[in-house]
């Protein structure tokens, strides 16, 4: 059986005579696959042209005129969904003139031509009312491998004439039916309507072609543009006038539908003069025609690449088929999105990945990416396996985690490159069986696709409504059919040697040899030396990084160790934990980095455990005699492991014991142990039935056995907090609320917040759901001191419950603590205390501060204004604007902090909503008492929407006077009915911060330095800064395009929240007035004149704002900026004159 995942290359037929020829002209024929979409209706035939193999596809109803080419070419991406590039091989009418001498039986090739596409689409009614073509749109650009082809081709004029002769004689020889149904027709039957003649009348009315004498009895092809509607044209006087406006070549109805999947290349053979005299006698021949050129290119394409992937990843990349070729059928949502990846697998890897970034010492296992070996394997050029062994403890883990996060930043803006990993763990075996890394390895990079890959869908289809799961051939199958979207796939395995089953491993081992085999797949794997893995991995020399052996083909073998750099990085950040009195000592500190890198061998572990045998000694003298017994040489681990159990063993019995056990649990646990499950299982004795809980040890008892567990609190362990009964909480209206405590750890028990939804219970429960799974993603993206912490989401779709965890803060919400309103039913997941009766009155100063700090929260969510600390202030780079949608007193939590007024902070982002691309306004939901007029009126959200919520919410509180002018004024303008006269959350942190300066004074000094003070206050600084992303380092192309897109996305935003009215009156900027749109303020300055120099350029790209007109195809401005005097001359960095860049 056939797999439809091998085949690349789609043929579209659009009538039967069409998918007859075509069948003709395979090479050899293969088997029908096994299994095709159930909602795919097309014919197949299968087979091999040349080098590759081809589905030929027709719809079973095709009639001509009646076959959609879009349907059966997104039914065929349903079966086949590694059709990369398709063929529409059919017949045309002609347009024959003096420059081109059309006949019948010729062939038509689309390809672009004056700027403009291979193939456009016109209004036929209209059109042939005005006599004018009335274009709706464009075929999408053929890639340019394809072209450059088609154009060697069609440079060898007498080749391709004897070549497609050629292989029509031999597809005749095939059947006599054959040559009854295609074969050429008398030239006499070749006949043209002269164009003033609307009928048939006589034969005067004909022009013989056949007269027409050419020198060699063999099609021509033409190569232009072809127009295409969903009726034909058979007027030869409008055929002519029309093809006179366009220099058309070709009339056709299949190339019509515009809506195709993927890039296609048309062909046409002309089997009638688009007039009245319309007959089917050439359309045979006509349609051998196209077939025996399609079939011809094709082998021809083969010639020059030996795989049709080279092609394939040109096509991906200059033609957007990359994102384009897995929409097909329905869009999902990202909730339904989120649960066919759940459905895949529930295991995620990214926690640890987190967890080992954290624990990496900044500027570790750089010095391997900028090793040669490192550079040569991501280019994929000699090879594709890098296997790095590696001793116990010689940080390969941190390597593996490097490498990882080296290439998220590397290809971040690279849609075309997939990236997975796998941490490997012996206490994960049950959750890493071969099915379990396959899915996961499928998830990773499904879910990097938009849409959805259509191998996911259909599979979750296929199984949901059974209940039932893939089989690991179908999970297998559907990655290697991910996998093959993408240009290059890059997976990075750690700890291989802690996949304990070898027949796990082994089958792990060959799935990615086979993935590696059969896509363009790069593979990094570390593990222990264990001769059996490394066995797998010597398929060519040994290469020791020192010894400098040569590259070798296939997989590259790869030893390394800690460098000294990172050992005495490590010790650096360890310093600062011993006495004060040693700390402060500099040639103590050279000593212990000195005998430990010694000592160490190169052992990351070692160092940790020879360091932790130094914090019990307390002066210089104790600290010289420790290190001097400090074991060197290869018997150096196993030594500094001897020397950690001799004082374990000296330690009282009981000491001895507890460490004991706590090793033992440790060592011989299935998984990582929570803190409450050792405790437990510690408290288990032998011989007794029931549990005495009085018998459970304290955490802090563990954590200071003398044996230095490596004890990481870095992780949020969920089981070790339990319901705080004592906390009463306010439930919502949709999920259950709880207040978590942790009572295991030192000092005070920490609290955090729970928010539990159980859908099943809920007849909206789907779209409850629907909203927590959008609050989880918004939330995880954040990060802001005046908005709560976000510190894990869990979901079992089993029992269809999940649960959002945050930050606690102690201090109530706003509405039960400050706002009087006895008979309110609180909706929302704060975290209030009981409703007070009488609620505490709030000064005006600390008015001010919940409002600094609800506006510096809005400005986030609006404009990406980030904080890290007091003093750190920057607009994050890439940034999703999100609408918060229902800001209200019981919205805002309070975190108390000594002797200052508490945190206000915003929490319940169930309702908000990210904008995506120029998305402004959102449905009509949120909190009628506080939501906008516009918003009651039907209207939709906008983020001014939020601002008149946060004045509705300020306006609510309970104050001890009537606020003073300047605040009755800023929250007035807020509630505006008029949503345009309300202030940006900008504006209300610029004016708020000069009334907190005394309780928030360094945030404040550093906010003003970052915006500058300048002319125009926040607004304008702020737009500016975001728009110094626009110019670029790198040369304008297609990635630098989508970047400026979605910066001007957000600069509109902006505009529209005030910046624009400022930017007008204050700005001096020839290029944001250009790339804004804004044309009146460039005429201004042009026309001004002071202080603007028309010729100025960008410091990075060197663009001058003629350069932004010609990239923007804004010829207009372009007019202008000539007139003015600007240089059309001039060169940017890259060298290039403005008209450089006209399309």
């Amino acid at each position: 059986m056939s797999d439809p995942c091998d085949y690349l290359v789609g043929w579209i037929c659009a009538t039967w005579t069409e998918y007859v020829a075509a069948q003709a002209a395979l090479d050899k024929e293969h088997e029908q696959p096994e299994h095709l979409s159930p909602n795919d209706s097309n014919d197949y035939s299968l087979g091999i042209i040349g080098d590759h193999n081809v589905a030929i596809s027709c719809s079973p109803y095709s009639e001509y005129k009646l076959a959609s080419t879009a349907t059966v070419a997104t039914n065929m991406l349903q079966s086949f969904p590694n059709i990369r590039m398709g063929l529409l091989v059919g017949i045309g009418g002609g347009v024959p003139s003096r420059q081109h001498d059309i006949r019948l039986g010729d062939i038509v090739v689309g390809i672009p031509r004056d700027g403009q596409g291979s193939v456009f689409q016109y209004d036929f009614n209209e059109t042939v009312n005005t006599r004018a073509f009335r274009k709706t749109q464009f075929l999408g650009p053929l890639p340019f491998s394809v072209l450059k082809e088609v154009t060697s081709f069609r440079a060898e004029k007498e080749y391709d004439r004897y070549k497609i002769q050629e292989v029509k004689n031999r597809i005749l020889l095939k059947s006599p039916t054959l040559r009854k149904i295609y074969k050429k027709p008398d030239l006499d039957a070749d006949l043209l309507l002269d164009p003033e003649v609307s009928h048939i009348l006589t034969a005067a009315d004909f022009y013989y072609r056949s007269n027409l004498r050419r020198s060699q009895n063999t099609p021509t092809v033409h190569y232009g543009v072809i127009a295409s509607a969903k009726q034909p044209i058979t007027d030869a006087a409008l055929r002519d006038a029309l093809a006179a406006q366009r220099n058309v070549l070709c009339f056709d109805t299949e190339a019509a539908d515009f809506q195709n999947p993927f890039p296609y290349l048309v062909i046409r053979g002309i089997c009638d003069y688009s007039d009245s005299h319309r007959d089917i006698e050439w359309q045979g021949y006509a349609v051998l025609a196209a077939a025996a050129y399609a079939k011809v290119l094709l082998t021809r394409i083969r010639s020059r690449s030996s795989r049709l992937k080279a092609w394939t990843r040109v096509i991906d990349i200059l033609s957007g088929t990359a994102e384009k070729n897995d929409i097909i059928g329905r869009t999902y949502s990202k909730e339904e999105r989120e649960m066919m990846l759940n459905w895949l697998t529930l295991f995620d890897y990214a926690p640890q990945q987190a967890n080992y970034l954290q624990e990496r010492q900044p500027g570790t296992k750089l010095w391997f990416q900028k090793t040669s070996e490192y550079k040569q394997w991501l280019n994929g050029n000699h090879f594709k396996t890098l296997f790095c062994p590696g001793g116990p403890g010689s940080g390969k883990t941190i390597l593996a985690c490097a490498i990882f996060n080296d290439l998220l930043v590397r290809f971040r803006h690279k849609k075309d490159i997939g990236i997975a990993y796998i941490y490997f763990s012996y206490r994960r075996k049950d959750k890493q069986e071969i099915y379990d890394l396959l899915a996961s390895l499928l998830r990773q990079l499904s879910q990097a696709r938009s849409p959805l890959p259509e191998t996911v869908s259909v599979l979750y289809d296929t199984h949901k409504h059974g209940s039932t799961i893939p089989s690991l051939e179908e999970i297998s199958k559907a990655l290697h059919s991910v996998a093959a979207l993408y240009r290059q796939v890059y997976i990075v395995v750690d700890a291989l040697d802690e996949c304990e089953n070898s027949g796990t491993r082994a089958r792990f081992l060959s799935e990615l040899f086979s993935l590696r085999d059969k896509n363009r797949v790069q593979i990094f794997v570390t593990s222990r030396y264990i001769s059996e893995i490394t066995e797998q991995f010597k398929s060519g020399p040994f290469l020791d990084l020192h010894a400098g052996t040569d590259m070798f083909e296939e997989d590259q073998f790869f030893k390394f160790r800690a460098s000294t750099e990172e050992i005495s990085s490590y010790l650096d950040s360890q310093l600062c934990k011993l006495p004060c009195s040693l700390i402060q000592n500099s040639e103590i500190r050279a000593q212990i980095k000195a005998r430990i890198i010694e000592s160490a061998c190169s052992t990351i572990f070692l160092a940790q455990l020879q360091f932790n045998s130094l914090l019990d000694k307390f002066t210089p003298r104790n600290i010289r005699s420790a290190l001097k017994r400090l074991p060197t040489g290869s018997n150096s681990y196993h030594q500094t492991h001897a020397d950690t159990m001799k004082r374990i063993m000296s330690q009282t019995l009981a000491a001895r014991e507890l460490a004991k056990q706590v090793l033992s649990w440790l060592t011989f646990t299935k998984r990582p142990l929570t803190t409450l499950e050792l405790r437990y299982a510690l408290a288990v004795e032998v011989g007794q039935c029931k549990l005495d809980e009085e018998n459970l040890p304290q955490i802090e008892n563990i954590v200071a056995s003398p044996f230095e567990l490596a004890w990481s609190k870095k992780r949020l362990d969920l089981f070790a907090y339990e319901v705080d009964k004592e906390a009463t909480i306010n439930q919502g209206a949709q999920a259950n609320c709880a207040v978590l405590r942790n009572d295991y750890g030192r000092g005070t028990p920490r609290l955090i917040f729970r928010k539990t939804f159980t859908w099943s219970k809920s007849a909206a429960g789907n779209k409850i759901r629907r909203y927590l799974l959008r609050e989880h993603r918004i939330f995880q993206k954040l990060n802001h001191p005046f908005i709560v912490s976000y510190l894990g989401y869990q979901e079992n779709i089993r029992l269809q419950e999940a649960s959002l965890y945050m930050e606690f803060c102690e201090g109530g919400d706003l509405e039960s603590q400050h706002v009087y309103k006895p008979d309110s039913h609180d909706d929302s997941d704060s975290t209030s205390q009981l409703d007070l009766i009488h609620p505490v009155p709030l000064r005006e100063e600390e008015v001010w501060v919940i409002t600094f700090q609800l506006a510096a929260a809005m400005a986030y969510l609006h404009h990406g204004l980030t904080i890290r600390g007091p003093g750190t202030f920057s607009f994050a780079r890439h940034w999703e604007p999100v609408i918060h949608r229902d800001i209200k007193p019981a919205n805002v939590v309070l975190k108390p902090v000594v002797d200052k007024i508490p945190i206000a902070k915003l929490c319940d982002l169930g309702l908000a909503k990210a904008i995506v691309g120029e998305e402004k306004q959102t449905r009509r939901v949120g909190t009628p008492d506080y939501s906008p007029p516009e918003v009651r009126l039907g209207k939709g959200w906008t983020i001014q929407g939020d601002i008149y919520s946060f004045g509705a919410t300020v306006d609510d509180l309970y104050k001890e006077a009537e606020p003073q002018p300047e605040l009755r004024a800023l929250l007035d303008s807020c509630k505006s009915l008029d949503k345009s006269a309300r202030p940006s959350s900008l504006s209300i942190l610029e004016i708020a911060q000069e009334h907190v300066s005394k309780h928030e004074k360094e945030m404040c000094f550093n906010l003003n330095q970052f915006f500058k003070s300048g002319s125009g206050g926040y607004l304008l600084q702020s737009l500016l800064e975001i728009a110094s992303g626009l110019d670029e380092i790198a040369a304008f192309g297609d990635e630098v395009r989508l970047r400026r897109k979605r910066i001007l996305e957000r600069l509109r935003l902006l505009c529209d929240d005030g910046a624009g009215e400022v930017f007008d009156k204050h700005s001096k900027s020839l290029h944001l007035s250009v790339l804004l749109n804004h044309l009146d303020k460039f005429r201004e300055l042009l026309a001004t004149g002071k202080d603007i120099d028309v010729d100025e350029k960008w410091e990075n790209s060197g663009w001058t704002p003629l350069h932004l007109a010609f990239q923007e195809d804004k010829q207009d401005v372009v007019a202008l900026l000539i007139k003015y005097g600007a240089d059309p001359d001039i060169n940017d960095k890259y060298n290039r004159r403005p008209d450089y860049y006209k399309e």
